[in-house]
């Protein structure tokens, strides 16, 4: 499955900067730096903007909580695992930039959707000068996984110097 890029990106264009939420810092937050997100659905309800992105929300229905997340240029999100219970989580690269860590460490491909094992330890890395912005879906489909809390692990040596600059 791979969907339009250039519909994505028109999409994109249309959500004012305003909808999106102040970026974070790591020395607030302990987990991401330069992270930003626009909420399009939540708890199955649809917000302001989800109708642009309604092709991508058809295509994984039914979505339980959808969301723009933007990671600016040297932002990262440290390695975590999400609390459960969980639900089957994919993202859609828009404007893909970095490096995704996981069990596989990987460049996503613009408009090439990938699924999340977000159950499992998993970092961001943006060493780019591009933002990295994605659609997160999480449907509405429960994963028979024990729930566990969320937990932040040790700062990897390659992100030791994306953390230090965060912190000055």
């Amino acid at each position: 499955m791979e969907f339009d890029l250039g519909r994505l990106r028109s999409a994109l264009s249309e959500i004012p900067a305003a909808a999106w939420s102040l970026p974070s810092t790591y020395s607030e937050t302990r987990v991401h730096h330069g992270y930003r997100r626009v909420v399009l659905v939540s708890a199955r309800q649809p917000w302001e903007h989800a109708h642009l992105f309604s092709d991508v929300l058809a295509a994984f229905a039914p979505i339980w909580e959808a969301w723009l997340s933007w990671i600016d240029p040297r932002g990262f999100i440290a390695p975590h695992r999400d609390a459960g219970p969980w639900r089957e989580r994919w993202q859609v690269p828009i404007r893909a930039a970095g490096e995704w860590h996981g069990d596989d460490t990987f460049s996503p491909e613009s408009g090439v959707p990938f699924q999340v094992r977000h159950w499992e330890p998993h970092a961001v890395v943006n060493n780019t000068d591009q933002p990295r912005i994605h659609l997160v879906l999480d449907r509405d489909v429960w994963l028979d996984r024990a729930p566990e809390p969320f937990e932040v692990y040790p700062i990897p040596d390659d992100m030791t110097d994306l953390v230090q600059r965060s912190l000055t």
